[in-house]
């Protein structure tokens, strides 16, 4: 879910042969309240590459909106659709964190990064910048989803990040 949400919709869909029939069993929808903040956003830079080369740099933008009863998160994943070369680096409101963790999925999908410290209520509006390479071999339609978390609490749900203006100066508002 892009954010905290009242309610939601799902579709199942079935196949069968012949004379079977199909049903469900067990269906389970878990929840994270409060979520970890009221209103994630995110922006990529930049939004044309060309397609010939083999990787681009790109910087991922993330700004949090959070109520003082929000959980805050401290890790920021991103999928890439054609896996990812590096993860550079990691900025927090401008400033170069040294102190950062990076994970490669192994499949490929992408990567994830723990910031040093958890933001909370207090850092509401702080920017959060990652930049990564990653090959782009669409022309297009790429599109780079991400998700934010606690990673002291690795099983509650990751809230999704959705596309927006997170700074002015960053001309893009996709992702």
């Amino acid at each position: 879910s892009p954010g905290p949400r009242k309610f939601f919709q799902i579709g199942v869909e079935f196949t069968s042969e012949g004379n079977d029939g199909s049903r469900i069993e067990y269906l389970q929808f878990k929840t994270s309240v409060p979520p970890a903040a009221r209103e994630i956003v995110g922006e990529i830079f930049p939004v044309e590459v060309e397609i010939e080369k083999v990787t681009h740099k790109f910087s991922y933008f993330v700004t949090a909106t959070m109520a003082a009863v929000d959980k805050g998160f401290d890790s920021v994943e991103i999928t890439t659709p054609y896996g990812v070369s590096s993860v550079d680096s990691l900025r927090v409101d401008g400033i170069n964190q040294d102190g950062f963790t990076r994970m490669i999925k192994e499949d490929g999908s992408g990567f994830e990064v723990t910031l040093p410290g958890k933001l909370d209520t207090g850092d509401s509006g702080v920017i959060v910048e990652v930049v990564f390479q990653a090959p782009v071999l669409r022309e297009r339609g790429t599109f780079f989803d991400g998700s934010v978390f606690d990673s002291a609490q690795p099983h509650e749900v990751r809230q999704r990040i959705k596309p927006g203006n997170v700074a002015d100066e960053i001309e893009s508002d996709v992702l």
